[in-house]
């Protein structure tokens, strides 16, 4: 077994034991049976001090699939809170590369394998983005943890790829290519580089940005935030915005499978509403800072004017969300070079049924016309 491994699979967890099984069993299946894969991959679980059948969980997978196999158990003493589980985990990861993936994922059968073939041929590169799959919120129910049903028995055509992928070479975006241009990893709204379980960054980044872990409060800033995305955004421009960039990959095939859930059953729910509206906006102009074109970008800023009335509206007016006022303005004032459009999602937001009655409903009227009104300028 190499001294150092190529890579680390991290999985910071936390009172999802039920979810947390599927995990590990797809990915401990893979280096069960592919004795390459054993010398080259470290698996590293981080509990983050759950008090519900965790542990019992990852010692029924780790004796049932983890024998011979490169695996590190960390047990928080408390709960260090979430970001800093997971920079922290990344932190003693003890691979070149680091990957994280969530405790509700699951990787796709070859999917290990994909990704250390592509990191063997190209140490040379910082980041690399990833295809993932995503899957309704039903197809969790097709399998269970049995070893049969990560090896290419489950059906996984009712999913939707992040990214389409290319059926030629010149479609370099939608490709396996090592050495690709910033655009072929921000191609449009929907794919902003968020999800960790999508990125793989070298540990030694991790290290230089993130010390012994993320201490403090979370979800205060970008880089308490989006963790990876900080870090990614630091690596992405290393010349001409317009031309290829040596230091970063993508693998086109889907690597892991990603499902649906409510965005009430995150941990970390409350702060949904702030992340989305506020949050990713600052996290654009973190990416503008770092060199990327507004070119690149002005579709993703559009896209926050455009399709943030509810998450503006929880903002604005829900009890248990966390922020307020104070932030939507802090939103309004980044978005200021966009008066129109800033000023039709408020009134979306003040709008919808989270908005006070009397708010609400003189607004509708208003609202259809001012739509009309922006369709006309569009």
């Amino acid at each position: 077994m190499p001294e150092t491994p190529l890579l680390s699979i991290c999985i910071p967890t936390f009172n999802r034991a039920n979810l947390l099984r599927d995990c590990l069993s797809s990915l401990l299946i893979q280096l069960k049976t592919d004795a390459d894969l054993r010398d080259q991959v470290q698996v590293v679980i981080a509990d983050n001090d759950s008090d519900d059948e965790t542990l019992a969980v990852i010692t029924s997978s780790l004796e049932e699939y983890g024998s011979g196999l490169n695996v590190r158990v960390i047990r928080r003493s408390s709960n260090i809170g979430i970001i800093g589980n997971i920079t922290k985990t990344a932190i003693e990861a003890e691979g070149h590369w680091v990957w994280l993936i969530g405790d509700d994922d699951v990787l796709l059968p070859g999917g290990v394998r994909r990704v250390v073939a592509f990191l063997a041929r190209h140490d040379d590169l910082e980041l690399v983005a990833m295809n993932v799959l995503f899957l309704p919120a039903e197809a969790r129910q097709r399998f269970g943890s049995r070893q049969s049903d990560f090896q290419g028995s489950v059906d996984w055509s009712c999913g939707r790829t992040l990214r389409a992928i290319a059926g030629t070479e010149a479609q370099t975006g939608n490709r396996t290519a090592a050495g690709v241009k910033v655009g072929d990893l921000l191609p449009g709204p929907c794919i902003d580089l968020t999800p960790m379980y999508g990125l793989l960054i070298k540990r030694s980044l991790w290290a230089s940005e993130y010390g012994r872990g993320f201490e403090g409060e979370p979800f205060r800033g970008v880089r308490s935030t989006y963790p990876t995305t900080y870090i990614a955004a630091m690596v992405l421009v290393r010349g001409p915005i317009d031309q290829v960039q040596p230091q970063l990959g993508l693998i086109a095939e889907p690597t892991v499978a990603t499902f649906d859930i409510a965005t009430t059953d995150f941990s970390w729910s409350r702060y949904q509403p702030l992340v989305a509206v506020l949050r990713l906006t600052q996290l654009l102009d973190w990416f503008k800072a770092n060199g990327v074109d507004q070119a690149t970008l002005e579709p993703y800023y559009r896209y926050q004017l455009t399709d943030r009335g509810l998450d503006l509206s929880r903002l604005l007016f829900h009890r248990q969300s966390v922020g307020g006022v104070v932030d939507a303005i802090r939103f309004a004032i980044r978005m200021r070079g966009y008066p129109l459009k800033v000023l039709k999602v408020f009134l979306v937001a003040c709008s919808t049924d989270i908005a006070p009655f009397p708010l609400r409903v003189p607004l509708r009227v208003p609202l259809r016309l001012f739509r009309r009104l922006i369709a006309g300028r569009s």
